[in-house]
């Protein structure tokens, strides 16, 4: 299971930069997506309960990082002088 959620985090992660956070992916990335997404059926199969709880864990870990870059913009915002 460990496996699964992280072959997924760079899946969900270049998929959700451009609208979350205006990023948008490279070629390369875009590549090294499809590699490993094929990587993921080929040797995971994972069941639907697998792929539930994956996407549990992602969403708490875009949550995490999302938390994480707006307490670090509040900060930065607070320290400039108005």
């Amino acid at each position: 299971m460990a496996s699964v959620v992280m072959q997924t985090q760079a899946f969900f992660t270049l998929l959700l930069a451009r609208p979350l956070l205006g990023e948008r992916g490279t070629p390369w990335q875009w590549l090294g997506l499809g590699v490993a997404l094929a990587g993921l059926f080929l040797g995971e199969a994972p069941t639907p309960a697998q792929w539930l709880g994956t996407v549990g864990v992602l969403f708490g870990l875009l949550v995490n990082q999302f938390g994480a870059r707006l307490a670090t913009w509040l900060r930065h915002a607070r320290r400039q002088p108005a």
